[in-house]
């Protein structure tokens, strides 16, 4: 009787070991005993339990998310409210999706690199739910760093990645400035690219992935160019091959990202130009530019992945002198495409409307799909 005793006990034990961790133990799941309780879970120590969305890195004191659409995914046994803390440089503006369905709200942070705590809501019943925590908000406009987060539960395992992932790289377009801005919106229209009237989350870009399912990564900045913009640099504005070559060229104009160990696109969708000409570059530079960028993205990621160039959102953005380029390393053969968007200037500053960004991106995945790119 007493043997008896004691297995049923030990099987009592064994089935206690939930799939959580708790933030002082961060051992796989299976290896931890933990009952439910009011967890308040540090970013970083958790990190292992949490999926980075784009260019996010696990920083000294937290997850740093500075990129358009970059943020954190999790499973957890979650009930009642739930909550998270992040620091911000500027005012930023985060989307919640619970299992899948955004949340309306939009969840704003005050800037001047405070902790700010996030209430998200009440989330109902105990229950297994897959939550993300994504930026709207670019990184010109803000950098922003996820601390924590609070809620009645535990964490699970780390969700998976989904089969597909692209990469975005653009400027205002992409970063979807000013696509929130309406001719009825109370600002003025020189303060429509300010992170308020802004909502990476409905450009085209973000849009995109989600009709074709995929994971995404955004690397976009309001202003630059090829090899001309109008962010201040040397004179000349931003050019995307340095900014694209760091991890944040925001936070730190040193830190590379990590091709080698970085998850490989399995496209790249490019949208630059625009401002290109409207600055004036010339033509000899803009095409060694556009050629510069192709092979670096290539030559970084060691693959010969499909780049797809997007353009027409707002002006030709040089696509003749793109379409020289492309042509002149092979074109469609060789992977190299270039697909025209919807044109619109409604939104903000004459950039595209919320309604162009939609359109676009129902453009965009018909034209990946029925060129068989995915």
């Amino acid at each position: 009787m007493k043997r008896f005793l004691a297995c049923i006990l030990a099987l009592l034990m064994v089935l206690s070991m939930a799939a959580c961790a708790t933030p002082e133990d961060q051992t796989p799941a299976t290896e931890v005993e933990n009952v439910y309780a009011q967890q308040n879970y540090a970013l970083r120590g958790v990190s292992n339990k949490l999926r980075l969305l784009g260019r996010a890195s696990v920083a000294n004191n937290g997850i740093a998310s500075d990129h358009t659409a970059s943020g954190i995914e999790f499973e957890a046994y979650i009930q009642g409210e739930f909550r998270f803390t992040v620091s911000c440089s500027a005012d930023t503006y985060f989307t919640v999706f619970v299992d899948g369905e955004r949340l309306e709200q939009r969840f704003e942070a005050k800037g001047e690199f405070v902790d700010r705590e996030i209430v998200v809501g009440d989330l109902g019943e105990l229950a297994l739910r897959n939550i993300r925590i994504i930026k709207q908000t670019e990184a010109k406009n803000s950098v922003a760093t996820l601390k924590s987060m609070e809620f009645y539960g535990c964490l699970a395992d780390a969700p998976k990645q989904k089969d597909l992932y692209i990469e975005f790289i653009g400027d205002s377009i992409t970063a979807g400035y000013g696509n929130l801005w309406t001719k009825d919106s109370p600002d003025p229209s020189n303060k429509s690219g300010t992170a308020l009237y802004q909502d990476g989350i409905l450009g085209y870009a973000f849009l995109t992935a989600q009709l074709l399912q995929a994971d995404i990564s955004v690397v976009s900045c309001s202003g630059i160019g090829i090899d001309r913009g109008y962010t201040n640099q040397n004179g000349k504005g931003y050019r995307m091959r340095d900014f694209y070559e760091m991890t944040s060229y925001v936070r730190s104009k040193t830190e590379v990202y990590d091709f080698e160990n970085a998850r490989v696109p399995d496209l790249v969708v490019i949208n630059l130009g625009t401002n290109d000409q409207s600055v004036g570059s010339t033509e000899e530079d803009f095409k060694a530019g556009v050629r510069e960028l192709i092979n670096f993205i290539r030559t970084s990621y060691n693959s010969t992945m499909p780049i797809v160039w997007a353009y027409g959102m707002m002006s030709d953005g040089r696509y003749q002198w793109v379409e020289d380029v492309i042509n002149e390393l092979g074109g469609d053969k060789e992977g190299l495409y270039m697909c025209e968007l919807i044109r619109n200037k409604e939104g903000g500053n004459g950039h595209p409307s919320l309604t162009a960004h939609s359109i676009a991106s129902q453009q965009l995945a018909g034209f990946l799909t029925s060129n068989e790119i995915v």
